[in-house]
């Protein structure tokens, strides 16, 4: 093998391109070097790409064809469907709760009971609820939580963390520092109390914004 066919500076045997791939030295940077004691700098090709088609979103990239009547809608959407079930409320008393009302409320002694430590089965009408603490109810609800914090840190959504991290603290206070006695009544209470929490937590969903990731996995499908 020739002087020439290998790289001036490592010995390497060279490749397609100006530079080696072994030590990274511009062949003809080398070959001066070695032969004249310094190098001109060398003017290499500029490679350009062909362009790659993208989907950029900016300030003027609308999720609604409307903004102005979207926020109408928005600010006008929880006080109808509040005052709609007012009126639903006096037409037919005691149904809108018993029928509509009911699984919120009973999903709301159930998420007590789980934060505290049990093992619940919420129904339509009722909440089953052991009469003792379990195991299994802790482990499922601190993975069920702790599986989010840990997307939600990962993405530096640091408030999720924090959120998520709160009711982490509620869940271990709940399970390991009250009383059964004690659980047995927030539980009880949960039925309205974390039923209403429950249900603002419903009407603020939505409020959520219009570009998730399903809506950009379709724009880019549609765009494409």
């Amino acid at each position: 093998m020739s002087v020439g066919d290998t790289c001036a500076w490592c010995s390497a045997p060279r490749a397609a391109g100006a530079t080696c791939p072994r030590c990274g030295a511009n062949y003809a940077k080398a070959e001066l070097i070695k032969t004249q004691g310094r190098a001109a700098v060398v003017e290499e090709e500029l490679v350009v790409e062909a362009p790659v088609a993208a989907v950029i979103a900016g300030l003027d990239d609308r999720a609604v064809d409307d903004p102005v009547l979207e926020w109408k809608l928005c600010v006008a959407a929880i006080p109808a469907a509040l005052a709609l079930g007012l009126l639903f409320h006096v037409l037919t008393p005691g149904l809108q709760r018993i029928f509509f009302g009911m699984p919120v409320h009973e999903l709301g002694h159930a998420v007590t009971a789980w934060l505290c430590g049990y093992f619940a089965i919420p129904t339509l009408w009722k909440t089953i609820i052991p009469e003792s603490r379990g195991f299994l109810a802790p482990i499922l609800l601190a993975g069920a939580l702790g599986y989010p914090m840990y997307k939600a840190w990962r993405a530096e959504k640091l408030g999720y963390v924090v959120l998520i991290g709160a009711a982490l603290m509620v869940q271990s206070f709940c399970t390991f520092a009250i009383s059964e006695s004690t659980a047995e009544m927030l539980f009880t209470f949960g039925g309205d109390g974390m039923g209403m929490v429950l249900a603002a937590l419903l009407m603020a969903s939505f409020f959520f914004g219009k570009r998730t990731s399903s809506t950009k996995a379709r724009c880019a499908g549609d765009c494409c």
